[in-house]
């Protein structure tokens, strides 16, 4: 996917007047940046990541205050939604990384024996945006975009790596499709979990009501079309992954 083309074409209708469209093109560029500036830390070492993980870290406060002081809706959703990727980015990517790959004990660790604590929490917020359904617009999309990110990740974590689907693994650093490797299982899991993806983006973009539905829905579509076009591509037919085997 052409991420330039598609922000150039998206651009001219980024506006108030169009919440998911802004929303789409925010966030958009907020997951190609959120996948480069990393990785290039990562690239220049120990010390790089971890100043990385303190720009990060005081990006997402930054962003959380300014979030709760906008008076828009449309800022309050997107500055959430960011607030939600940067902390994401400096607790899932960041720490997990330094972690697994710089021998700094952090204690974080992404895989798929996270969905106990996933399904509890998401049970918890579940429970109180049922009670509480008139909450902060800014709180609810940070939320929505920490956990989520979290769990569109371990979602793919588990294809790639959990035993139930049998057969080989894809490991660390190895330059090997996945597609010659996997199991008809584990392939067929991915190829349902990106039917799944496919299917939501229709439902979801047939289906918002409001403009809160709308910026959340650009999250939404964004990091489910990054799996379907991005990541389950990349794992079947290149293969490369530079974390261990419960890494991405």
């Amino acid at each position: 996917m052409d991420c330039g083309l598609l922000i150039l074409v998206t651009i001219p209708f980024s506006t108030p007047e169009y919440p998911f469209l802004t929303s789409f093109v925010i966030m958009l560029m907020a997951f190609a940046l959120g996948h480069i500036l990393p990785v290039q830390a990562y690239k220049a070492g120990k010390t790089a990541t971890i100043i990385a993980g303190f720009i990060f870290a005081a990006l997402a406060l930054a962003l959380f205050y300014f979030a709760l002081s906008a008076s828009l809706i449309l800022w309050q959703g997107i500055l959430g939604l960011g607030a939600g990727i940067s902390f994401w980015i400096f607790y899932g990517e960041i720490l997990e990384t330094l972690q697994a790959d710089f021998g700094v004990n952090t204690g974080v660790h992404i895989s798929y024996s996270n969905w106990p604590v996933l399904i509890v929490l998401g049970g918890l917020l579940g429970i109180n945006w049922s009670l509480y359904p008139q909450s902060i617009f800014a709180v609810d999309s940070f939320i929505v975009a920490f956990y989520g990110t979290w769990l569109f990740h371990v979602v793919l974590l588990t294809v790639y790596y959990a035993p139930v689907f049998g057969g080989e693994i894809v490991g660390k650093g190895v330059k090997n499709p996945a597609v010659k490797v996997w199991s008809k299982t584990r392939i067929m899991a991915a190829a349902i979990i990106a039917l799944i993806y496919v299917l939501l983006i229709i439902g979801l973009v047939q289906n918002m009501l409001n403009d809160l539905v709308r910026i959340i829905a650009g999250f939404l579509v964004i990091i489910m079309l990054w799996s379907v076009v991005m990541e389950i591509p990349k794992k079947l037919f290149s293969g490369f992954s530079r974390r261990q085997q419960n890494g991405t």
